[in-house]
Formats: C-alpha cells, structure tokens, sequence
C-alpha cells in the first residue's frame, strides 16, 4: 500500500488506493451502499478517484476488494462501463457468508463504531 515497496509495483503492477481503505470505500460508492449497511460518507466519489488512478496508468492496475464478489449484474454493469475502453481480466475468489460477516463486522468495528459486539452487529443483519 502507499509508501511500502510492494511486489506487484516493482512489476509494473498498480494498486490505485492512497490508503489501506480506500477500495473499500471505492466498493461500498459503485455499489451504492448496497452491502455495506452503515454510514460512509468517505465512501463519496471514491470508486471515480480510484478508478480515475486506474485508468491514468500507463499499465495494468489492480481493483480487487471481496465484498465486489455480491456485486449483482447491475453493480457489474456499472463498472465495467465505469472502465470502458479498458481491457477488463476478471478473476473471481469467492467466500462464504461465513466466512464474510465476520471480515464486513470487523470493518465497521475499525471504521465506524469500535464499540458494536458481535451478536448486536448479526441482528443488525438480521434485520436487514
């Protein structure tokens, strides 16, 4: 990320986040908040600064975060127009729900509310 050596930069390879959460601020704009049930307001125009990174590169550039993987066929359209004329490689790893509330509750426990407990943040999805 910003400031490190990274192995895939010195291959000519960009990761366009200025900071460790941008992607997931750039996730949660593209799909209009439609995953990420709470509050973002750094999640404004994020996907358009990173995706305008992106497509300044003279190369290739890597976009990837895991919540991209609920994106529904309208979220997949928007993108992918949002990158048009690029050349687009999609590689798809997925997990399961399992295994992706707990990664989704210990973003919003880092960003936006320390305090939330597990079981108060599942009922919370519950209701959703």
């Amino acid at each position: 990320m910003p400031g490190e050596p990274h192995l895939l930069a010195q291959q000519g390879v960009l990761l366009p986040c200025e900071h460790n959460n941008e992607m997931w601020f750039a996730t949660n704009d593209i799909q209009e908040g439609a995953f990420i049930h709470f509050d973002l307001p750094e999640a404004e125009g994020a996907w358009r600064r990173v995706r305008d990174r992106a497509l300044a590169f003279n190369g290739k550039s890597i976009l990837s975060h895991e919540v991209l993987g609920l994106s529904t066929d309208e979220h997949v359209a928007k993108i992918s127009a949002s990158l048009h004329p690029t050349k687009l490689h999609v590689i798809v790893m997925a997990r399961d729900l399992a295994a992706l509330l707990p990664s989704v509750w210990r973003e919003k426990v880092k960003m936006v509310d320390p305090d939330v407990a597990w079981p108060q943040f599942l009922e919370e999805q519950r209701q959703l």
